[in-house]
């Protein structure tokens, strides 16, 4: 296995994986019907690959010895959504995912692990930002073995539910 950044010749699966890490994070229990969570799942996605194609969100992808998506993570310079101005030295972890098939094998932290080297590369980052939804115990376990500190802080996400900040220096 090795972790690249995003190309265009994985696109297709691309798209497949994060379709499915949307359906995951997604409460569905706020639609009335299934073509509502459907259309939100699909608006969600677009976005998320318009800014991974964009180049604003940098995205690495786990990829086997024949070609295989094995999963992603995601990361950007932290953008405050009232006012669209980055934070200077701020990187947030915006997503990390692998297919239930693939866990288990480290290779969720391989990916994050690639999202901070590169989050060193640019000069003026100093901290790194990873919104954990509350009760993802997998996740926050990832992160504290990644060196990231759990904060009190807590926001209501834009995918429905809690999440709790986990920071760290670099």
């Amino acid at each position: 296995m090795e972790i690249i950044p995003f190309e265009q010749r994985h696109k297709s699966p691309l798209i497949t994986l994060v379709r499915e890490y949307v359906c995951g994070e997604l409460n569905g229990d706020r639609f009335d019907d299934h073509s509502e969570f459907e259309d939100t799942v699909d608006d969600f996605t677009r976005s998320f690959m318009r800014y991974i194609e964009g180049g604003s969100e940098w995205c690495h992808l786990a990829v086997d010895e024949n070609g295989e998506v094995l999963g992603f993570a995601t990361a950007h310079l932290y953008r405050n959504d009232a006012s669209k101005a980055l934070h200077t030295g701020v990187v947030e972890f915006t997503g990390v995912y692998v297919p239930e098939q693939f866990r288990y094998r480290g290779i969720a932290k391989s990916l994050d692990a690639s999202l901070i080297e590169h989050a060193r590369s640019i000069p003026e980052a100093v901290k790194l930002v990873a919104p954990i939804k509350v009760g993802n115990i997998a996740g926050e376990k990832l992160k504290t073995r990644l060196g990231f500190r759990s904060t009190k802080e807590t926001y209501d996400g834009e995918l429905g539910g809690a999440y709790r900040y986990f920071k760290k220096r670099i």
